[in-house]
């Protein structure tokens, strides 16, 4: 869209004839701009998470930016569920120069499909000659086919991999989502549920099969909920409390949350926890039990039992109130422990781990080595989980048992020492806690690699068994 150029203009004029003539010309030449119209449109479309059934509406907004009016026509969808609100695919709009006009797109799926709507597009034909095609793409996101659940009913269908799958809640309404595929062949995108009392939820698989749920929420408590070779996608909301949770696989970057405090004793159990999966459990948690639990962040207000079966424990865990153990038989602890007090940490290896105790952390048993860590008693981190927060506090605090059977490598245990700064580094002098504590060591080597910061240090009115000697870097800090 550009304006000709304007004269004068020179030039010669070569006659031929019996005599060549050549004539000099001068021409004045003036031209005005062409008026020409010029599409601005948005790239794409979101339509947000729509179910069978239910629609959504988006705007389209088209602006003609040149000095033309703008005509468009020929509307096409690559996608049969979607269409233009009260405008036929056939008219043509007329957007005027420095004007915005809009349609309002609207999205139905009419059938169980793929979570995610591939490659689908709105086109359409204009004027605007640097254009005279335009794409929009088109997104959406579908949960799938709605499935009504009651109470005391098995629901079964057959998933992607042609597993029977069951699903039954004791009491209570609900339904749940199908998606992954078309026909019967479905996965769980999310399960909503609206318990009575006591109810129990539960998935099971036939012939030793697996499925996946994405989501499940209950708005109610629950007395338990059972899902037997079911690996968790992305989230479990309880609103509510919830007694027993017996899980499969919890995959990257889910999370479980239960708001309230269980009736009893909170069990939890399952198989392979991967990474950056976050559990916010409130109440007492009598056991909590995996394979592994890769990294994340375990929360609650008490635990009573903390094991890993066969793997690492690499998830900070906050305790409000005590941990009374954590076990890592053949494994490596690498993440925080914060509580109020610990009883027992028990395991193969320790690296890059922080355990922090309000008071005590009264027995550690480390069948290896150390590496990199640091054992904090009597100074609380607090439950951010930080160093320097404005929660952290300094006690007397207590080791009454320190045993490791590998090496004691570039780390520190201080009992009632504050450390120096966020590198939880101790210092030489204080500040100190008041008041008694103490610190029992029984282990191999320790290697500080050169470095004297490395090693156990106690306030001044701590006990403790082990003089500083060859062996053991002990100091005294006053």
């Amino acid at each position: 869209m550009q304006a000709m150029g304007t004269g004068p203009f020179g030039g010669k004029l070569l006659i031929h004839g019996l005599v060549q003539k050549e004539i000099d010309l001068n021409i004045e030449v003036t031209s005005a701009e062409i008026e020409l119209p010029d599409t601005v449109v948005a790239n794409g479309l979101f339509f947000g998470e729509v179910t069978v059934g239910d629609s959504s509406i988006q705007e389209l907004q088209i602006t003609n930016v040149g000095t033309a009016d703008l005509m468009l026509t020929d509307w096409s969808f690559n996608e049969s569920d979607f269409n233009i609100v009260e405008f036929a695919t056939t008219d043509t709009l007329i957007v005027n120069p420095g004007k915005t006009e809009t349609l309002s797109l609207i999205y139905t799926p009419s059938s169980l499909r793929p979570e995610n709507i591939p490659n689908a597009t709105v086109t359409f034909a204009g004027n605007d000659i640097d254009s005279p095609l335009t794409q929009v793409e088109l997104a959406a996101h579908s949960p799938g086919i709605a499935i009504d659940i009651v109470g005391n009913t098995v629901h079964s269908f057959k998933d992607a991999n042609e597993d029977l799958v069951h699903l039954s809640l004791t009491n209570g309404t609900g339904r749940f989502f199908l998606s992954n595929g078309k026909g019967s062949g479905a996965d769980i995108h999310t399960v909503e549920l609206d318990p009575f009392d006591n109810s129990k939820f539960k998935i099971w698989v036939d012939r030793k099969g697996e499925t996946t749920i994405e989501n499940l929420i209950s708005h109610k408590s629950l007395s338990s909920v059972t899902l037997k070779s079911v690996d968790i996608n992305n989230s479990v909301e309880i609103h509510g409390s919830l007694d027993r949770l017996l899980a499969n696989n919890i995959n990257e970057g889910a999370s479980i949350r239960v708001t309230d405090p269980p009736s009893r004793p909170m069990l939890v159990k399952g198989k392979k926890i991967a990474k950056n999966v976050d559990i916010d459990l409130a109440g007492y948690v009598r056991l909590f039990r995996f394979d592994s639990y890769e990294s994340g962040r375990l929360t609650g207000s008490e635990f009573n039992q903390i094991k890993m079966n066969k793997g690492d424990l690499g998830a900070d865990i906050i305790a409000e109130r005590m941990i009374k153990k954590v076990m890592f038989k053949s494994g490596t602890l690498s993440g925080t422990l914060r509580a109020d007090s610990i009883q027992t940490v028990l395991g193969q290896n320790v690296k890059d781990a922080i355990v922090s105790a309000r008071n005590a952390i009264k027995n550690v048993n480390i069948r290896m080595d150390i590496v990199d860590s640091h054992f904090l008693a009597g100074f609380d981190i607090g439950m951010d989980g930080l160093v320097g927060g404005g929660d952290d506090e300094l006690t007397p605090g207590e080791i009454r048992s320190f045993v490791w059977g590998g090496q004691y490598q570039n780390s520190h245990t201080a009992v009632g020492v504050r450390p120096i700064d966020s590198d939880l580094l101790p210092p030489t002098s204080g500040p100190l806690s008041s008041g008694e504590g103490s610190i029992r060591i029984r282990g191999k080597d320790v290697v500080t690699g050169g470095s004297g910061q490395f090693g156990f240090y106690y306030a001044e009115d701590i006990k403790t068994n082990v003089r500083q000697s060859g062996s053991f870097v002990i100091l005294r800090v006053t």
